[in-house]
């Protein structure tokens, strides 16, 4: 098959007001520009997307502004300069206290458990004790001056979290992680995403492991083979549990073909990225098990998100996010190595769209 790119438009038909919308349910208001893509190049389709394009599975499709019911955006961000927000940062803190610090021990009601402290030998029973009049403390000439003052609980309770605060930040500092190589840090001296995305301290034992795999989106390929059931099984209870598909809807063929089958061919070039343009599922395992997928394009001049499933039983993580926020971050990885290469496309924007809220999310 030859090298280039081999695709077949598929024009609108006269008469054909549009098909059905999967954003707002109308039934004949979602109106595109589409065709069949049997096979890509990566710059192609990257002067595809730049003009509003995007694929799912091999077919491409574009929106007709003036007529579509739900006008879709391109949104994109420079990697190179993206800065966080207080929202994401806090969702990467808690992952990072997920994987480095020790959990709390509560009991089912949620309660930290305290020790009961045995009853004393010559205690009266609770009963006498109740009947028992109680003394009146002696009178004096007030508080002993040679002692430190009482404080109020709360006045303790902010002195202990100081003291912890401190002996947090002593330790980060003892410990502190190699700093990932990216295009740029941000030049007020304020923390890079780097900063925060900390899976673990040298010298430390990680209370949790978090390991990620890029692999080739490629049915033939053994590596994404040998992943295939439990990717597929992940893909099925995320759509079941979030987007609430019937059972029977998930299938492993509409899954390849959504998610799996790419027409990008798959090129390597002395000057662009060690694993080369085209497709890939970027993996997420926690303790060896995996927990979320994001399907991304790597092409000449970004990173392109297609799709992202997870498991739906870890809620706190906020593994929607961070995934996003991960995938910032490679594209800045990648950058440093192809400078070219430092936009992150989130695909389309639709305003009146609930589900896409996320993607303008302060």
């Amino acid at each position: 098959m030859a090298d280039g790119s081999i695709v077949q438009y598929l024009p609108q038909q006269a008469g054909d007001d549009g098909h059905r919308c999967g954003y707002c349910g109308k039934s004949s208001g979602s109106v595109t520009n589409g065709m069949w893509t049997f096979q890509l190049t990566c710059q192609d389709y990257q002067d595809l997307i730049d003009r509003g394009w995007r694929r799912s599975g091999q077919y491409c499709y574009k929106f007709k502004m003036s007529k579509t019911c739900c006008p879709a955006y391109t949104i994109k961000c420079d990697a190179s300069l993206f800065k966080a927000t207080k929202s994401q940062k806090k969702v990467m803190k808690t992952m990072s206290k997920y994987l480095t610090q020790p959990e709390k021990s509560a009991d089912k009601g949620g309660a930290q458990q305290t020790m009961l402290k045995p009853a004393a030998l010559d205690e009266k029973p609770s009963s006498q004790r109740s009947l028992a009049k109680p003394v009146p403390p002696p009178k004096g000439a007030g508080a002993d001056p040679s002692k430190p003052a009482c404080l109020k609980a709360k006045v303790l309770r902010q002195q202990r979290k100081q003291e912890r605060r401190a002996a947090q930040t002593e330790q980060s500092a003892s410990a502190k992680p190699t700093p990932v190589a990216t295009a740029g840090s941000p030049s007020d001296g304020s923390k890079s995403i780097e900063d925060f995305m900390v899976d673990s301290f040298p010298g430390q034992v990680p209370m949790h492991r978090l390991k990620l795999r890029l692999v080739e989106s490629n049915p033939k390929d053994p590596e994404f083979k040998a992943t295939q059931s439990k990717s597929f099984a992940l893909y099925k209870k995320y759509q079941e549990r979030i987007h609430h598909d019937p059972p029977g809807k998930c299938t492993v063929k509409g899954w390849k073909d959504f998610l799996v089958t790419s027409p990008l061919i798959h090129e390597r070039t002395s000057a662009g990225p060690e694993q080369g343009y085209g497709s890939f599922h970027q993996q997420y395992y926690l303790d060896d098990e995996l927990i979320a997928v994001g399907v991304i394009d790597i092409l000449p001049h970004c990173v392109s998100s297609v799709y992202v499933y997870y498991d739906p039983d870890l809620p706190h993580l906020s593994l929607g996010t961070y995934t996003a926020l991960r995938e910032i971050l490679i594209t800045r990885q990648l950058s440093v190595r192809t400078p070219a290469l430092h936009y992150y496309y989130m695909g389309f924007y639709i305003q009146s769209c609930q589900k896409m809220k996320y993607k303008v999310k302060q």
